[in-house]
């Protein structure tokens, strides 16, 4: 883990839970691991759309600005 990595603490359903460690363990990857690519993936796409981008770059301009 690197040193700009912070943890989360995130609650799941059992069963969606079930399916991340299955698949984790099928793929020979951490549970952390998959749902950092997950979510890393799900934001990608996010700042794709036309509609948000704007309002994405906005956010990360005054993250970057508080850095």
């Amino acid at each position: 883990m690197s040193n700009d990595t912070k943890k989360v603490l995130i609650g799941l359903p059992s069963r969606l839970l079930a399916n991340i460690d299955l698949m984790a363990k099928y793929e020979y990857r951490t549970r952390s691991d998959l749902i950092r690519e997950a979510l890393r993936r799900y934001y990608d796409i996010y700042r794709r759309t036309e509609s948000t981008s704007a309002e994405v770059q906005r956010l990360e301009n005054i993250y970057s600005e508080n850095q």
